[in-house]
């Protein structure tokens, strides 16, 4: 076929682009030089090309799953943050509600506590009539003594106090009592 640009050379032999009846083709070793370039027959660059390209498509797999996985890591860790924020989100609202329980339960045992105590305080009150008599003068009072108890024990002494009910007696008598009163001390003198 005239115009064919030549077969497949055999292995050893020079790639030529010229027709089959022009020059026989150049070995391998015979490789001239053109302007500081090499020229290589189509073997080696097939040799070059099966032994390179498994190697970029090795590094290009390689950086594919290489992002693939990091996309997915990035995937899976923002899952894990929403998750891990939901769940401190939870454990915050669970612990305040578990701070307002103790807070109530605490004001709960010291309203209790207080009413106890408080039930177990009375106060023990006796009352009688005493009669005081003076030169001329009667007097009449009501003694009121109160005690504080807790349970059985006593926590003060009696406390008195006395509310004059009737003064009875001479109207002279009366009337020094009415003047002795006035002279204590506290009550300032008033001239008539």
């Amino acid at each position: 076929v005239p115009g064919d640009l030549g077969k497949i050379p055999q292995k050893g032999r020079a790639f030529a682009l010229a027709p089959s009846s022009a020059t026989p083709p150049r070995p391998i070793q015979d490789l001239r030089r053109h302007s500081s370039a090499y020229v290589m027959d189509s073997d080696t660059i097939q040799a070059i090309l099966w032994i390179v390209l498994p190697g970029f498509v090795a590094v290009g797999s390689a950086l594919l799953a290489t992002l693939v996985t990091q996309a997915r890591m990035e995937v899976s860790l923002a899952k894990e943050r929403a998750a891990t924020a939901e769940a401190r989100a939870l454990v915050l609202a669970q612990n305040q509600q578990m701070e307002e329980r103790v807070r109530a339960a605490e004001e709960a045992a010291r309203r209790k506590a207080l009413e106890e105590l408080l039930s177990d305080i009375r106060i023990e009150e006796r009352r009688y009539l005493r009669e005081s008599k003076s030169l001329f003068v009667t007097r009449k009072c009501l003694v009121v003594q109160e005690r504080l108890y807790f349970r059985n024990l006593p926590l003060t002494d009696w406390i008195e106090r006395e509310y004059w009910l009737e003064e009875a007696g001479d109207s002279a008598a009366q009337t020094i009592a009415a003047a002795t009163r006035k002279l204590l001390p506290g009550n300032p003198i008033t001239s008539p």
